[in-house]
């Protein structure tokens, strides 16, 4: 397994993705907050992804309305 971490951090809201590849996807790890420019960031995650993505969100506390449909619109393409 390969991991790789970015941190993005924006004011007091603060979001961890972290990048694991397995044999035939990526899973993305959300830690925090997936709120205002941070939801830019995962989105940049998720597209410069060159296999599937399965999103862990063990981790994630919260998500305003722009991450929520950010996290819908990703599910709905990986189907």
């Amino acid at each position: 397994m390969f991991g790789t971490e970015t941190a993005f951090v924006a004011g007091a809201m603060r979001l961890r993705i972290v990048l694991s590849r397995e044999s035939r996807f990526t899973v993305l790890t959300l830690s925090g907050r997936l709120a205002g420019d941070g939801v830019a960031e995962f989105r940049r995650t998720v597209e410069a992804s060159d296999r599937p993505i399965q999103i862990d969100l063990a981790e994630l506390r919260s998500a305003d309305h722009e991450g929520m449909c950010e996290l819908r619109r990703v599910c709905a393409e990986e189907q």
